[in-house]
């Protein structure tokens, strides 16, 4: 039987040896050819404008969604969620209205339910759109008073709410957004 070596410096390894050395070293190939990344992924965030209300029973006030993504996010491609209310508080008045960037809402237009208190969203942009954009806009009408009352992400209804881009989920955090509803004077 040959015995084989390799020289390596002025070290003789056998074949066993050599391969034994590369493999310990093989970790390496991905970082230096840029195949992996370090540090934590980037995520977007679905905000609310305003993300606290104080008003009284019978105003009505708007409620604008968006989406706010880190730097290194790719362009967001859809965005779908659905939120929660008290319909015994707060009712939806009229179509919630989808961003000026949102090409599509499916269905359309943008469901909600004052009886089980939910809006569903499910939108986007075949082309993608890059940076802070304004997903949807909803009016709710303070109906009872209410120390403070939340609209919040159904996690039940959709395990995850979603902004993606192709098909990775981007999605960060998600705030509820507080009412406190005075009497009226």
């Amino acid at each position: 039987m040959k015995f084989a070596s390799v020289n390596h410096g002025n070290q003789f390894l056998s074949r066993a040896g050599w391969k034994n050395k590369c493999l310990r070293r093989a970790w390496l190939l991905p970082l230096l050819l840029g195949w992996a990344t370090i540090g934590v992924a980037q995520v977007a965030d679905i905000v609310a404008g305003p993300q606290s209300n104080s008003v009284t029973v019978g105003d009505t006030y708007a409620i604008t969604l968006s989406v706010v993504p880190e730097t290194g996010v790719p362009d967001i491609t859809g965005v779908q969620f659905v939120l929660n209310f008290d319909p015994a508080v707060l009712q939806v008045v009229g179509d919630p209205e989808a961003g000026q960037n949102i090409q599509f809402t499916s269905p359309d237009p943008i469901p909600y339910d004052n009886t089980a208190g939910t809006i569903s969203f499910l939108g986007g942009n075949f082309s993608g759109i890059a940076g802070t954009f304004e997903v949807m806009t909803f009016t709710v009408a303070a109906i009872a008073a209410s120390a403070g009352t939340a609209i919040t992400f159904d996690y039940e209804a959709l395990p995850e709410p979603k902004v993606t881009a192709g098909s990775t989920n981007y999605i960060g955090a998600t705030p509820d957004i507080t009412v406190v509803i005075d009497n009226s004077d």
